[in-house]
């Protein structure tokens, strides 16, 4: 969550690369206290925010919300979704 109260998703592969673990990284430094990110190409770069901060106020919503409200559109329910129409067309022409 930002500053702001903005929630977000954020990817975190799980292979171990130097971008994982540093995000690992991050991740953890966030869960204690505010934290800014900032990236490179070594990985993810986190740091404390100086200055004081509010006490975190996670909002009123479960992760299945939050992660339902990021991908809404974007799930394959059936057989006849686009997204597949599409994959089985392609397919065909190759």
């Amino acid at each position: 969550m930002t500053e702001w109260g903005v929630v977000f998703l954020w990817p975190v592969y799980l292979e171990p690369t130097s971008l994982h673990t540093s995000s690992m990284a991050a991740i953890q430094m966030a869960s204690e206290r505010w934290t800014k990110v900032r990236h490179d190409e070594k990985g993810c770069v986190p740091w404390h925010r100086a200055g004081c901060w509010p006490e975190w106020s996670w909002p009123s919503i479960t992760v299945a919300e939050i992660i339902e409200a990021a991908f809404v559109g974007r799930f394959i329910s059936s057989m006849n979704h686009p997204v597949l129409w599409r994959i089985r067309n392609y397919r065909k022409s190759k």
